[in-house]
């Protein structure tokens, strides 16, 4: 017998359908700020933050905050607000649920800036926009573009975006809110303006608040590392369920990259408020689904304080275009790759936020409400929260008949329950016909696709070199790159793609002569190849050779991967040319290929404006503004049509980034790429004042006298980095024997991966500088090869700014390098004099403290300082943990084993002042194994013997991790006289995942005791005192034990 209670839960009373519109509004507001400062005025080039030239980054961060005025637009309906900051990286400041009063998209009341992202500063909450090569993008908290308006539906919007400067790619984000839904919506696009593949990287990274009653909603049977690795989902394997976040009270912090269902959507509910959050999109457009988590010990809880004053600790979910934020391992090899961003290719996609409320969970999503089924022993509940007018009709059925049927008309917020009796297992099916929702345990979801790689790889293999190559390609590893695919050919001299992949390396470097010779030598062996054709098109073109890159084009353009670019490049050829019939052809059959081709519309805009036909141009350009309405050529365009002031103040006003003037330049190149002089030099006319907007008007003009003005400027934060930009300052040198120039062009080199013409450049310029920053920049390029000039060039930094810590801290990291811990001790010394309150500084003067085995010294200075860390910091408690081990080490020399132990517990502590707190388990084993040898020392036998069983227990708990650190459980067992144990464990680790690691293998050796053990592949200095205090640990125990 069926029962049947139906209710509604009416949480709103809505008005008419056609009465509903959404407002939008822009207001300042004083939010609480600790704010970000001291911009890096030394380009550099030595680390990954190379990848992100040109932008400079930000060393200074507030420990107190001061109250700030910052633009906020404000979208409201009946049902939702939302919240945008268009001065910080256009984010979504959060957004709320109007009948209960709650966030569904947490709302951090402070800006609190840390260093987290690329570029530095970063501060929590809200729904980020990242967008060009893995990480906090860099203009994650700085300002964008923006603009807003009512839309014809009633709907409101406000569209932030900006353009990667390396990538050059341009990103923009609608952000939506419909009059008459509980939802809204993130509509992305995302384009690559340039002829070349560009790194390929995207995520919106959403915040909720943390509660101890929150579940996560995560469709799926694995989750993902970083690396790849694949891992069960929800419960792992010892039982956890990871979806519960009180579960996840074990490990450090947690990225679940959730895969292997066919699912749309996932979020979070909060079991005592009776609320949730969530996220949908179709899964072709956004397939990755990641649950970030802050550790749940102090390692996580720090940063609660750290990023916020009393909104509370919180969580991110995060949607991607791919399955996980992939970082390589030179260890494990998974069926995860990087993806790449073809040339002029558009990407678009739409995401929806919502919350949830009365539901008790989330079973499925769609645009029109939340479905939750919960299983009873003798019932099912089911409940329905809209999120649109709906009308939908409610089906449960088992296999062979329908138990309900029943209408339903409901309004946004509105929530639908009933509960259904049964027997058994018999209900198969629940399903809304209308609302797109459904639950079904007969219908499977999951995914075939292997996520696990059981194929054995072969490190020998041309393919391997290859594959290699192209993830460093990806990352912008350029240099690896090239010795990858080099190698790739040294093994197999026929590989195409290798060559191909090479030729675009050197066309990167302008080096147009070297990608020649590779494409010939592929084109031999297959002539139709259209990636090699395309690079052949490339390279013609810009060897002003149009008949041959007419033609290449005309290959490449066969292959759909190529063809809306090759055609475009033919049409902007044929422009050059003047045959304007050809260019619009070519641009039409690129459109046909690509209609969001950007290149081929702003082409066909600016040929039709040449040839008179003002109503085809203008027609363009509103298809332009409607995918890309950030797209400020288009802007310049109409204004060109129609010179009136309010076309010029529509183009200027939404210019709003951080970076305005490369905005105006960039604009300038796509004109001067084409053989428009005056277009370009007009654009240029309304730049901000610049060095690089004069150099650029001073070659175009052919008018040297400009130039006479960035001599007499500073050079400071300019940072060429365009191939366009190479010949301009080329010609700038020819003109002008200013080293400002030399130094701009080495930096523009650098930016194209010539290293070897960017140090002549630099080294011509002598000692003319009078800018300390040229000389940090020499250094760096310098101190590998010759570290004795990369002193001196240091120290005249110092001699010209000795208040630029930044060479201090330079100094004192080369002495470190070198090995020259007295130089190191005295550089820290005088630079912590200066800058006692600059927690870097004060960072480095303990290390060398440390190095010269002034122990307490060392402590003394990290006791005082305080340190605003960086996400994933750790030196501050390293160099902590080694001082007091060192110093109980001595002690355990002078046989005074009491006082050591005591320094060795003490090492154990984890002060907040350091920028870390204290995970769940931290690896305290080589104290503990110390303490053993006091032990022994004192006969204490039965102290030494338990210390001894919890080294060896958290051992053969963690071997899934490379540590040195695992030599001291083997010891143990050494010491326990169990070789067969030491041997089971040995030949674990050597056929785990990180078996090649450079700290297994000395592991390894250290346990087999044949030949000299010596460190290797390990090169932070934290890294190094951990080795040699294992290699002097390893020396004591031989003393002292039989």
């Amino acid at each position: 017998m069926n029962r049947n209670l139906t209710y509604l839960i009416l949480l709103i009373l809505a008005p008419m359908v056609d009465a509903q519109k959404a407002t939008i509004k822009e207001e300042y507001r004083e939010i609480a700020t600790y704010p970000f400062s001291d911009p890096n005025p030394v380009a550099e080039f030595s680390s990954k933050k190379g990848r992100i030239y040109p932008y400079h980054t930000f060393d200074g961060y507030s420990y107190t905050p001061r109250m700030q005025k910052w633009k906020v637009v404000k979208m409201e309906n009946d049902f939702i607000e939302v919240y945008v900051l268009p001065e910080v990286g256009g984010k979504v400041w959060g957004a709320i649920e109007k009948q209960s009063g709650k966030e569904f998209i947490y709302r951090n009341e402070v800006l609190k800036f840390r260093n987290i992202a690329m570029r530095g500063p970063w501060t929590s909450g809200g729904i980020e926009f990242n967008f060009g090569l893995i990480g906090h993008a860099p203009s994650t908290s700085t300002p964008v573009d923006y603009t807003i308006r009512v839309n014809e539906d009633s709907s409101v919007s406000c569209i932030v975006g900006t353009m990667d400067l390396p990538s050059r790619t341009f990103w923009t984000v609608e952000i939506r809110l419909p009059a008459n839904k509980a939802y809204f919506e993130t509509r992305s696009t995302w384009y690559n303006h340039t002829s070349i593949p560009q790194s390929y990287y995207s995520w919106m990274n959403a915040a909720a608040a943390a509660g101890k009653d929150l579940e996560f909603y995560y469709p799926g049977n694995l989750y993902l590392d970083h690396d790849g690795q694949a891992n069960a989902w929800p419960f792992d394997k010892k039982g956890r369920n990871l979806s519960k976040y009180t579960d996840n009270a074990f490990g450090n912090d947690k990225s679940y990259h959730v895969v292997g269902i066919y699912k749309s959507f996932f979020g979070g509910y909060y079991h005592f408020a009776d609320f949730g959050f969530g996220h949908w999109s179709l899964y072709d457009e956004m397939p990755g689904k990641k649950l970030w988590l802050w550790s749940l010990a102090r390692s996580g809880g720090i940063w609660e304080d750290l990023l916020t004053d009393n909104d509370g600790q919180y969580i991110e979910f995060q949607s991607g275009r791919t399955f996980n934020q992939y970082q390589p391992s030179a260890y494990i090899k998974t069926p995860i790759t990087q993806m790449g961003f073809s040339p002029q290719t558009a990407d678009q996609w739409t995401d929806i936020w919502f919350p949830v409320i009365k539901t008790r969970g989330i079973t499925d999503v769609s645009p029109y409400g939340i479905l939750h089924v919960v299983k009873g022993k003798d019932n099912y509940e089911i409940r329905i929260n809209a999120l649109s007018y709906a009308r939908g009709k409610l089906i449960v059925s088992t296999p062979s008949k329908i138990l309900l049927s029943q209408e339903l008309e409901m309004k946004p917020m509105e929530v639908f329950i009933t509960d259904v009796s049964t027997e058994m297992d018999s209900i198969t099916d629940i399903r809304v016909e209308g609302m797109d929702l459904e639950y079904s345990s007969l219908t499977s979801t999951e995914l075939k696709r292997p996520f696990i790689r059981s194929i054995k790889t072969d490190e020998e293999s041309p393919s391997y070199f290859y594959q290699a190559g192209m993830e460093a390609m990806k990352s912008r590893n350029y240099a690896n790159a090239k010795n990858h695919f080099l190698e790739c050919l040294a093994r197999d001299p026929m590989h195409i793609p290798a060559m191909e992949a090479l030729a675009m390396f050197y066309i990167r470097r302008c080096d147009y002569d070297s990608a020649l010779a590779f494409v010939n030598r592929a084109l031999q062996i297959d002539t139709y190849h259209p990636g090699v054709n395309y690079c052949a098109g490339l390279i013609y073109q810009a060897k002003n050779d149009y008949v041959n890159a007419l033609e290449s084009f005309g290959w490449s353009a066969r292959a759909m991967e190529y063809r809306a670019s090759s055609y475009e490049q033919m049409a902007a050829i044929e422009f050059i040319l003047k045959n304007y019939a050809f260019c619009e052809k070519y641009a039409r059959k690129s459109l046909m290929a690509n209609p969001l081709n950007l290149n081929a519309l702003e082409l066909l805009a600016i040929v039709y404006r040449h040839q008179g036909k003002t109503d085809s141009a203008y027609n363009v350009l509103a298809a332009i503004k409607k995918y890309f309405p950030l797209y400020h050529l288009a802007d310049f365009e109409l204004w060109l049509l129609n010179p009136s002031s309010e076309r010029l103040n529509s183009f200027m006003s939404t210019i709003t980034n951080e970076f305005a003037f490369q905005t105006f330049l960039e604009i300038a190149l796509t004109y001067y790429s084409i053989g428009l002089t005056d277009e370009a030099l007009c654009a240029l006319e309304y730049a901000p004042d610049h060095p690089l907007i004069l150099i650029w008007k001073s070659f175009l003009r052919k008018d040297p006298s400009l130039i006479l003005t960035v001599e007499k400027n500073s050079p400071a934060f300019v940072f060429p980095y365009r191939p366009e930009t190479k010949n301009v300052l080329k010609w700038v040198i020819s003109v002008s024997n200013h080293w400002k120039f030399k130094y701009f062009l080495a930096l523009n080199y650098l930016a194209l991966q010539k290293d070897k013409e960017a140090v002549e450049l630099l080294k011509s310029c002598a000692q003319m500088p009078d800018f300390a920053p040229f000389y940090l920049l020499r250094s760096d390029l310098l101190k590998a090869s010759d570290p004795d000039a990369a002193e001196k060039d240091i120290e005249k930094a110092i001699a010209l700014d000795s208040r630029e810590w930044r060479a201090w801290s330079r100094l004192i990291g080369l002495f470190e390098s070198m090995g020259d811990y007295t130089k190191e001790l005295q550089a820290s010394e005088r630079a912590y004099s200066l800058f006692s309150q600059n927690y870097t500084i004060g960072l480095q003067y303990a290390k060398s403290l440390l190095h010269n085995k002034k122990f307490k010294n060392c402590i003394t200075i990290l006791n005082t300082i305080h340190i605003l860390p960086f996400e994933g910091a750790s030196q501050g408690k390293e160099i902590y943990e080694q001082a007091y081990i060192s110093w109980g080490m001595e002690l355990m020399h002078k046989k005074q084993y009491l006082q050591a132990i005591r320094l060795f517990e003490k090492s154990k502590e984890w002060p907040e002042n350091l920028g870390s707190g204290k995970p769940f388990e931290p690896d305290t084993r080589l104290q503990d194994y110390l303490i053993v040898l006091c032990h022994e020392q004192l006969r204490n036998k039965k102290e030494a013997s338990a210390i001894r069983d919890s080294i060896i227990q958290y051992t053969m708990n963690h071997l899934d991790y490379p540590s040195m650190n695992h030599i001291l459980g083997i010891w143990c067992l050494d010491d326990n006289n169990n070789p067969d144990q030491i041997t089971h464990i040995s030949d674990l680790l050597g056929q785990s995942v990180y078996g090649t690691s450079p700290s297994i293998r000395t592991v390894l050796r250290l346990a087999s005791g044949s030949g000299e053990v010596k460190k290797e592949g390990m090169s932070s200095a934290e890294t190094d005192q951990n080795f040699h205090l294992i290699m002097e640990v390893s020396s004591f125990r031989k003393q002292i034990l039989p």
